[in-house]
């Protein structure tokens, strides 16, 4: 009888284990990019000029100020080595124009994309001065 309650006990951790990691992101994103409230996809990396657009589009859809200036010094291809998040916002902090080449390194090297949000938030607050 004690044999077939721990095998009972170990399918049903085995399924609790199961439906949470089904909860928390089959589609590979972590569970803080999945709000609504939350967009971890803000700008493109793909080419320079669709990062600028992106920047442009994002800046109009939620009445910044405008950051062609930000944008004409961005650094196109500047290798990049990052551990962590912090790393990441410090780089754009003290370089805000080496966000597109921080993109494409997180990109590439798969790494979490709270990363590059948190980053970016660092880029929009180099030319969005809270001071509006």
């Amino acid at each position: 009888m004690k044999n077939t309650s721990y095998k009972y006990s170990i399918l049903l951790c085995a399924c609790i284990y199961l439906i949470s990691c089904a909860y928390i992101g089959i589609d590979n994103k972590p569970i803080s990019c999945r709000s609504d409230e939350i967009d971890c996809y803000r700008f493109n990396y793909d080419s320079l000029g669709k990062f600028k657009e992106s920047v442009d589009v994002y800046s109009i859809k939620w009445g910044l100020p405008s950051p062609t200036f930000a944008l004409t010094k961005i650094n196109t291809y500047k290798a990049i080595d990052i551990l962590n998040s912090e790393e990441g916002v410090a780089l754009i902090e003290s370089n805000p124009s080496l966000i597109f080449s921080l993109g494409q390194y997180l990109e590439k090297h798969k790494k979490p994309r709270e990363w590059m949000f948190l980053s970016e938030q660092a880029f929009i607050r180099s030319w969005n001065s809270l001071n509006r």
